[in-house]
């Protein structure tokens, strides 16, 4: 039984466009929220993955890249039409709020310093993980998504403790996904 391999790869492909997509949104809101301009990698990340989710609709892009995969022997049976997959995006970006909410609760319960706009938070997180998925070559995203957590945290707290805030929030991370 199961579903057929065709559906299978549809599924997982949209899984990871919308956590994509839906990242780059919740960046690029956040920084423009928080009234920061985002930096120049991030836009340019931010808008990639938004180019190519607007590319793979069926009415622009989907059709000849399911031809392609079909000559290559993979069959996409599945292509969402941009309306619903735009609303799988919007509704997939809200649980950054969620997310960026408990990145806030945590950063702010272990430091005595100012906390960062939330707007901000969201934003700079998205990011960190974005390129942490972006980039196959660290597992999760190790050390990259938590060394660029660092550069953005230590503008506000300094190296020494956004360190530690990066290690607690990738601690936390893990634990929620155990």
């Amino acid at each position: 039984g199961g579903a057929p391999t065709s559906t299978i790869l549809a599924a997982s492909g949209y899984e990871q466009l919308v956590a994509l997509a839906s990242g780059a949104i919740a960046c690029l809101l956040g920084f423009a929220l928080a009234g920061a301009w985002p930096p120049f990698l991030a836009l340019a990340v931010s808008l990639a993955v938004i180019a190519v989710a607007v590319a793979v609709r069926p009415r622009f892009l989907g059709r000849p890249l399911q031809r392609l995969l079909a000559r290559r022997g993979v069959e996409l049976s599945t292509l969402l039409r941009g309306r619903l997959l735009a609303v799988v995006v919007a509704v997939n970006a809200l649980g950054w709020v969620a997310t960026g909410a408990a990145a806030w609760t945590l950063v702010a319960s272990l430091t005595n310093e100012d906390v960062p706009d939330l707007a901000w938070l969201v934003a700079v997180y998205a990011f960190a993980w974005m390129l942490g998925f972006l980039v196959p070559l660290f597992p999760g995203g190790l050390g990259l998504r938590d060394g660029t957590l660092v550069v953005f945290l230590a503008t506000r707290f300094g190296a020494g403790a956004a360190t530690g805030l990066a290690l607690a929030l990738r601690l936390a991370n893990t634990l929620g996904e155990l």
